[in-house]
């Protein structure tokens, strides 16, 4: 089974005190984020970007040990994401899509370790790029062999 956990920064919400540019979201710096969950791409792919529940991002004094209890990210997930994951008969694979340095920085994978699940816990990331690659430029005429 898969869950797709989406972390959007509160300061990108429309009309909100943060900008694109804000310190709070270039540097995943304290505030909050809504997350929202699915499990498949067609139900997250139907949610708003502002959709979900709110949590609070790692603090300061957090981010400042060298790690952060698994306890503590498992409490970053809704309470009814983690009864799915909990209760499922088969093995779970949690898909972090965020753009917030705050949470990309997380050592997610140490979930897989937690003995939260029966069958086991996978992690993977979906982090956007930052910056876009070059666009591709070939001489006419293309050859192909």
């Amino acid at each position: 089974m898969d869950l797709i956990l989406r972390f959007t920064p509160q300061s990108s919400l429309p009309n909100a005190k943060g900008s694109i540019i804000s310190p709070e979201r270039n540097s995943g710096g304290e505030g909050s984020c809504f997350v929202a969950w699915a499990t498949s791409e067609a139900q997250m792919s139907i949610k708003s970007p502002f959709e979900g529940s709110p949590v609070t991002l790692v603090t300061a004094s957090e981010r400042a040990t060298s790690c952060l209890s698994t306890d503590r990210m498992w409490e970053l997930l809704p309470v009814d994401a983690r009864q799915l994951v909990e209760n499922s008969e088969e093995s779970v694979q949690i898909l972090i899509e965020s753009g917030n340095p705050g949470i990309d920085f997380l050592g997610w994978e140490a979930l897989a370790s937690a003995n939260l699940n029966k069958a086991g816990i996978k992690v993977a990331r979906l982090v956007p790029l930052s910056v876009r690659p070059p666009p591709l430029t070939v001489v006419p005429p293309l050859r192909l062999c």
